[in-house]
């Protein structure tokens, strides 16, 4: 008989994706939802009232590579992020294999480089940072703290620390001219319970001493600590950031704005829009319950509900978070990622998907987006997205679909 502890852990074993995917060039094909509703993005609320534009996304992707028996190079493990650069080339960074790789707009593989270690050129748990400068490929390693920078033929030109003594960085963006912006790992109660990090968002450059604070004790992620450990509270609030040239952008999630600060910490800009009622529903609750049980037969799920969930049910919050994910492009546009349920499984089949809220740089809503289930965005232009597939073994590819 399952703890509470161990459904946590094993839970999300069983859950099932909304489609299954080809992996391979020319062989993906799923269907995109585009929809409006409510009020445009609005600098301050009370702004106009003008419905988002209604788009389409290409049947088939007009990109394409991943596979799970095909060349090396197009076998992937735990996509960490993506790019694309402007002339329709792909770079990638692949957890799993601890490598970067680098794919030419006919998805021909150009270079791979990286591979397991503490040493140059060398990663444990590797992300590809989203929003640095097109000139170089930015890699960061989260097990120690280490910034590498690529230049776009895969040649290594600087590797540097980001500060890690006193404060461990946790999440970790960048910005158009270089600069890495951060925040800390908050510090752990001494009491079990749910608790929520205040953090501080620093930034830093190659050759600096030190980081720069831009703002101090900004609510962070929210967490339970109980005997087991610590653990994402259901439903979560995150911080989230985006750096641009003048700045970042910073939300809580706790309502439907961002703020742009600049690197003095000064509030630059505000964006604030309208979005669904956060109040936690009965549909919320069961949305919940369903995903933890989903694959189970009428007997496990009765247990579950009957041992575990009131261990959940303890720690729920009355209100959802208002968004979960930011994207910011070289352009000014804001994709702004709603929340979407529980962070531990994919959602359910049958669910639409994670919907973006697209912001132009003046502010407007100008587009929403629902990114099915299966799918992970990574990186977004005028008129296409680049995401991750994952087909229901678990196959990972990636994936460009034209938006018109």
């Amino acid at each position: 008989m399952q703890s509470f502890a161990d459904r946590r852990l094993t839970s999300g074993l069983g859950t099932r994706f909304v489609a299954s995917v080809i992996a391979g060039p020319g062989a993906i094909a799923v269907s995109f939802a585009l929809w409006s509703c409510g009020d445009p993005g609005e600098r301050n609320p009370g702004a106009g009232t003008e419905a988002p534009a209604r788009d389409s996304l290409s049947a088939d992707p007009i990109w394409a590579v991943g596979s799970a028996d095909g060349p090396e190079a197009e076998v992937f493990s735990r996509i960490s992020g993506a790019r694309r650069l402007r002339d329709g080339s792909v770079v990638a960074g692949v957890e799993g294999f601890h490598e970067i790789r680098k794919f030419g707009p006919d998805g021909a593989h150009l270079w791979s480089v990286g591979r397991r270690g503490a040493g140059p050129g060398e990663f444990a748990r590797l992300q590809l940072l989203q929003g640095c400068s097109e000139d170089k490929v930015v890699a960061y390693d989260r097990s120690n703290f280490r910034v590498t920078e690529f230049g776009q033929d895969g040649e290594r030109l600087t590797v540097w620390q980001l500060p890690s003594a006193a404060t461990v960085p946790y999440e970790v963006t960048c910005a158009p001219d270089g600069r890495i912006i951060y925040f800390a790992a908050g510090q752990f109660p001494s009491e079990t319970g749910i608790f929520r990090w205040h953090v501080p968002i620093s930034w830093i450059s190659p050759g600096m001493q030190g980081a720069r604070l831009i703002r101090d004790d900004v609510p962070g992620p929210e967490r339970v600590l109980d005997d087991d450990g610590y653990w994402d509270r259901p439903w979560s609030r995150r911080l989230v950031l985006g750096g641009t040239d003048r700045g970042v952008w910073i939300g809580t999630s706790d309502d439907h704005m961002l703020e742009l600060v600049g690197w003095d910490g000064t509030v630059l800009d505000t964006l604030a829009w309208s979005g669904r009622d956060r109040t936690v529903t009965q549909a919320d609750i069961d949305q919940l319950q369903d995903e933890f049980t989903a694959g189970d037969d009428e007997e496990e799920r009765a247990r579950f509900l009957r041992e575990s969930w009131p261990g959940y049910e303890r720690v729920l919050p009355s209100t959802v978070p208002a968004y979960s994910h930011l994207l910011v492009l070289a352009d000014g546009t804001l994709w702004v990622g709603q929340w979407d349920g529980i962070m531990w499984f994919p959602r359910l089949p049958g669910h639409p998907g994670k919907r973006w809220d697209v912001f132009d740089a003046s502010g407007k809503r100008i587009r929403q987006v629902t990114i099915p289930s299966h799918m992970r965005l990574l990186d977004a232009g005028a008129d296409w997205v680049l995401v991750v597939v994952r087909d229901s073994l678990g196959v990972e590819a990636l994936a460009v679909y034209e938006v018109s």
